[in-house]
């Protein structure tokens, strides 16, 4: 992580960058570099979401909430599987005006409109319709077992990342 701003003095010196939120309250984060206009730190592992302030002494700055980006989604070597995998391509893929083979085309859509809403997730129907029924449309992959809950989140992190062509 990099803090940026400015005074924060050429070296840590007795300054440290701890970081708070759910799990242990004051962990201390590895500092990587620091000079007057930044401090670079490793977060510790398993925080993901929380406060980060430097503390000097009994001093702490105000804190500055952060959170973890959840890993670049890939369309190719992620989603492509789970449609492979779930058979989506025998009714999305020529058959049915929404084909999910490219990002473009999963952003054109098909009778309901755009099946995904680039950094809104949970809103995109693609996403709503994989955990259940949505706008009249059946739960999908319609007549087969639900898509785990697991590639469900993947499907969503993707399109609040962007709906990327990776």
């Amino acid at each position: 992580m990099r803090i940026l701003g400015s005074g924060f003095g050429s070296a840590a010196g007795e300054r440290r960058v701890v970081f708070t939120g759910p799990g242990p309250a004051g962990v201390e984060g590895t500092i990587l570099s620091w000079n007057d206009d930044g401090v670079s730190v490793l977060v510790p592992a398993g925080t993901v979401v929380g406060g980060v302030a430097i503390v000097e002494g009994e001093r702490r700055s105000n804190a500055l909430l952060f959170e973890v980006a959840s890993d670049l989604v890939s369309f190719v070597d992620d989603l492509r599987p789970i449609f492979s995998r779930q058979g989506c391509a025998s009714c999305h893929g020529g058959t049915n005006d929404l084909f999910l083979d490219t990002p473009a085309s999963i952003l054109r859509g098909g009778n309901h409109g755009p099946a995904a809403i680039p950094r809104r997730g949970a809103e995109s129907l693609l996403v709503r319709v994989l955990r259940g029924p949505a706008d009249g449309i059946n739960r999908m992959p319609f007549g087969s077992p639900q898509i785990p809950a697991a590639d469900i989140l993947l499907i969503e992190d993707w399109v609040n990342q962007g709906v990327r062509n990776n």
